[in-house]
Order: C-alpha cells, then structure tokens, then sequence
C-alpha cells in the first residue's frame, strides 16, 4: 500500500482506481513496479539509490579543437555501500576524441588495470585498496582527451561500456557489486 505514494510521478492514474475502496491494494502495487528506475544501458537498476554512484566530471565541456582537456572519474561510496576494488570502462568516439593519459587517482592505490584503445574509442580503469574499504567522494581516475574533430550541438558522449562482461564497470566491496547510477559525459567540441 505504501507503494502507490511513492510513484515517481504524482498523476491522475492513482486516483482512478480510488473510487473503488475494496480493492485498492490490489491494482495500485501492479502501476508503479514498472517505473522503479527508468532503464538506460548505463543504470543498472532498482538498487541504484543505495548503491556506489560513478560520474564523469570535467571542467572544460566545450573544448575546442586541437585541445587537450581532463575528465575526471568520480566514485560517490557512501557509509552504506564502501568499495574496495572499482573497475571503469568507458566509451568515446575515436575520431572526435584521442585519450593521451592516464593518471590514477590517489585513494585506491594499487591499480589493477590500466589503459585505452583509441582506434576502437575504449578506456579500461581499475584499481583497489589492500587497506580497509573506502567511502565518500573521491578521482578514480583523470584522463586526458585531445579533440579531433568538431560536433554538432548535440556534442559527443562519453559514456560507460554497456553492463556486460568482461568489460563491466563495477563497484565491489568484500566481492559483491554494489554499482548504483552511472552519469556519462557530453562534450560539444568547438
């Protein structure tokens, strides 16, 4: 019953099966299960609330041609879900951007994995802690991008692999996947 109030949009279809109070507990729970969290290749789904959120954050989102700039991977582990080991693939256009370098970040120390394939626009990032987990906001990784070419308005995304093996960023903790939103990044290159 609690489950109808907490429907991610508040419209008049709830309301409708109100009139009828003997059943009400019945049709309301069959509406909001499917609208849990909206399904996008890079949200792994309903436990993405409680779970390790990763984003893609730079300071130059209009670079210009012929520019270098750096994108940084943000780890969000809250109290709730630490990590201990992260793993990142990511995903660009190879003839609008060139990744130059890669710089680990500084919390996890021991980096597991580390490179990129610019012919095929793939990055691949991991690293882990032989100390006690982690939580909080911390840089995963920077990367370094040179642009190529120009895009439209719309830009160019650089975006998570989808969730499939073996190139599946994770956020583990003592072994379990604790992976909650992903936030890709869309550059318009001037």
């Amino acid at each position: 019953t609690p489950t109808p109030t907490t429907a991610p949009p508040t419209e008049t279809p709830p309301s409708t099966p109100t009139p009828t109070t003997a059943p009400p507990p019945e049709t309301p729970p069959s509406t909001p299960t499917p609208t849990t969290t909206p399904p996008t290749e890079t949200s792994p789904g309903p436990e993405s609330a409680a779970g390790v959120a990763i984003t893609l954050q730079t300071s130059v989102p209009q670079p210009g041609i012929g520019q270098l700039f750096e994108v940084k991977v943000i780890v969000e582990a809250r109290a709730v879900s630490p990590v201990d080991t992260v793993q990142v693939y990511l995903e660009f256009d190879p003839s609008i951007l060139q990744v130059v370098e890669i710089n680990p970040g500084a919390t996890l120390e021991v980096a597991l994995q580390s490179g990129f394939y610019n012919l095929a626009g793939q990055v691949g990032y991991a690293a882990g802690t032989l100390g006690d987990s982690v939580q909080g906001p911390f840089t995963l990784v920077s990367l370094t991008f040179k642009t190529l070419n120009l895009t439209g308005p719309a830009g160019t995304q650089l975006q998570f692999a989808p969730l499939i093996a073996p190139r599946e960023t994770k956020a583990i903790e003592a072994g379990v996947n604790n992976l909650g939103n992903l936030s890709p990044l869309t550059l318009v290159i001037q």
